[in-house]
């Protein structure tokens, strides 16, 4: 995946709006994703009260950060991620944030043609969803 993917899956998650959410109380939940036949892929959901438009989250390195279903993060070097750890940040200016995981068939194969084929499906799966 470039560069220029990256910041295409990132932007294909914002909507604009012109209201404002300050101060708006948000919560989170874990959801899972229908990406590919028999894979889903769970995800962090934070949203505000008043959500002006959405935006997905992809944790660097493998991505993988282990997120079980109650939303505990397994992978402790990704509980300080600077894409995990700031997602409140952007639920606070109003977004709604999605924090996506690793599909489970993909965790081992990141380097690989067909893991970023993969993760590129489930990260466009997942934006579709949110129209």
């Amino acid at each position: 995946m470039t560069k220029s993917d990256l910041l295409y899956f990132v932007l294909l998650g914002i909507g604009i709006s012109a209201s404002s959410a300050a101060g708006a109380e948000v919560k989170s939940v874990v959801r899972e994703f229908e990406t590919r036949p028999s894979i889903s892929v769970r995800a962090i959901v934070t949203t505000p009260e008043k959500p002006i438009g959405q935006v997905i989250l992809l944790p660097g390195g493998g991505g993988d950060i282990g997120l079980s279903p109650s939303g505990q993060i397994a992978a402790p070097q990704m509980a300080d991620n600077f894409t995990v750890r700031t997602r409140s940040m952007y639920a606070d200016a109003g977004f709604t944030t999605i924090v996506l995981d690793t599909a489970l068939d993909v965790i081992n194969l990141m380097r690989s043609k067909d893991a970023v084929e993969k993760n590129r499906a489930d990260v466009l799966a997942v934006a579709a969803t949110l129209r």
